[in-house]
C-alpha cells in the first residue's frame, strides 16, 4: 500500500504581492479519508485549494498532490484531483456542449461531440438544450 499522503502541505506559504495569504501551513491528508477545511472568511481555505491545484505558486514550502509538487508540475498534480467548486462559472456565450468540451480540454481530456452529448443527457439536460447558449 502506498503511504504517500493524498494531499500534503509542508510549511506552505503563499504571497500575493507583499501580502502573506497563507503562512507555514502543515497538513497531511491520508489516502481514502474525507477531510474538510473549516474557517472564517480569509482563513486560507480557498488559497490552500488553489495551491494544491497549482493555480497559485508556493512562496515557500510545498503543496503536494500524491507526492507531486503542484508548483513545479501543476498539470500533473491537477490530473490526480477532482475538484468541484462551490460556484461553477460557465461561459454564457457557449452552449452546454461547448462548455463541457472546453473544461475537458483544460484538463487535457479528449471528449468528442457525441460523448459530450451523452454526458449532458446522462446529467438530465434535454437534447434540445445541448446547443443553446448557457445565457
Amino acid at each position: 500500500m502506498n503511504a504517500t499522503p493524498a494531499l500534503q502541505a509542508r510549511s506552505l506559504s503563499i504571497r500575493r504581492g507583499a501580502r502573506v495569504t497563507l503562512h507555514a501551513l502543515d497538513l497531511s491528508v491520508p489516502r481514502g479519508s474525507v477531510y474538510a477545511l473549516l474557517g472564517g472568511n480569509g482563513a486560507g481555505k480557498t488559497t490552500t485549494l488553489n495551491a494544491l491545484l497549482g493555480f497559485v505558486p508556493a512562496a515557500s514550502g510545498q503543496a503536494l498532490v500524491d507526492g507531486i509538487d503542484a508548483t513545479r508540475q501543476p498539470q500533473l498534480a491537477r490530473a490526480r484531483l477532482a475538484y468541484l467548486p462551490e460556484n461553477v462559472a460557465l461561459y454564457p456565450y457557449l452552449s452546454g456542449a461547448e462548455n463541457l468540451r472546453y473544461f475537458c480540454q483544460l484538463s487535457e481530456i479528449a471528449l468528442g461531440d457525441a460523448q459530450a452529448r451523452a454526458l449532458l443527457a446522462g446529467a438530465g439536460l434535454a437534447a434540445a438544450a445541448h446547443d443553446r447558449r448557457v445565457a
